[in-house]
């Protein structure tokens, strides 16, 4: 296609079509792509103007910031669960316990598993940022790469995953068979090892360095969760207490 050719029009329908297949984070971070691509093409004269309208135009404003994780016992719910895909089962575990995203699981190899004394570390380069996260592995996790049917060779992968629309079905009928109401993703395992960390009083920045963050606004969302779960908390035994000096019959928390 011409670069003449893009237009407003172009720009609109093409932000469109990215919020239709991709999330509406990924959908902001290809605009803002492919803006300094237009801008660029201004700047040598290909184009008479920008066409792009401002992002807040094309993508609606963020109005809800929830992120679906699991908790400690939802989680323990799974383990104990079997899955019909034993590795996609361990790969999405494997995520709860590094905050891994699903292409970094998919590409993770031997060669990434770094050894100091008696603790094993990830020291990987993420697939998305291209930033290197170095995380250390618990127990847990590490049995599962143990667990793993993988050659010794360094570049050996240690998943073998099929593709990303037969990992929702795994994980569909796994949790439904957990008797797990949400709607789970492969990605609500990174938010759940973000948020669990934060609720067990990890330094916010520290969770940021984990997870590979680029921005610590974005390690925010979580610690803001964990704040309305407080919140909420505290306004369910503001309404008991109130109840009860009221004089009326005790009613449990739920």
């Amino acid at each position: 296609m011409p670069v003449r050719n893009i237009d407003t029009k172009f720009c609109r329908s093409f932000a469109n079509y990215l919020l239709r297949n991709v999330s509406e984070g990924s959908t902001r971070t290809y605009l803002q792509a492919f803006h300094s691509i237009l801008h660029e093409a201004c700047r040598r004269r290909w184009l008479l103007y920008d066409p792009m309208p401002p992002l807040s135009q094309l993508v609606p404003a963020r109005t809800n910031l929830n992120r679906t994780y699991l908790e400690a016992y939802e989680l323990q719910q799974l383990i104990k669960t079997p899955c019909s895909n034993k590795c996609v089962s361990d790969a999405f575990l494997f995520s709860c316990y590094t905050g891994l995203r699903l292409s970094d699981v998919e590409t993770l190899k031997r060669r990434h598993i770094v050894t100091v004394g008696q603790r094993h570390f990830i020291v990987k380069r993420q697939v998305k940022t291209r930033h290197e996260v170095r995380i250390p592995l618990m127990e847990a996790a590490y049995q599962i790469l143990m667990d793993q049917p993988t050659t010794n060779h360094m570049d050996s992968t240690f998943f073998h995953l099929p593709c990303r629309r037969t990992i929702k079905s795994y994980l569909d009928k796994w949790c439904v068979d957990a008797g797990i109401g949400k709607h789970v993703t492969f990605h609500v395992s990174r938010h759940t090892y973000a948020t669990l960390l934060i609720a067990s009083g990890t330094d916010i920045f520290v969770v940021s360095k984990l997870c590979g963050h680029t921005n610590v606004k974005t390690t925010q969302i979580y610690a803001d969760v964990i704040d309305r779960r407080r919140t909420q908390a505290v306004d369910q035994l503001e309404s008991m207490l109130s109840v009860v000096a009221s004089g009326c019959p005790r009613t449990p928390l739920p």
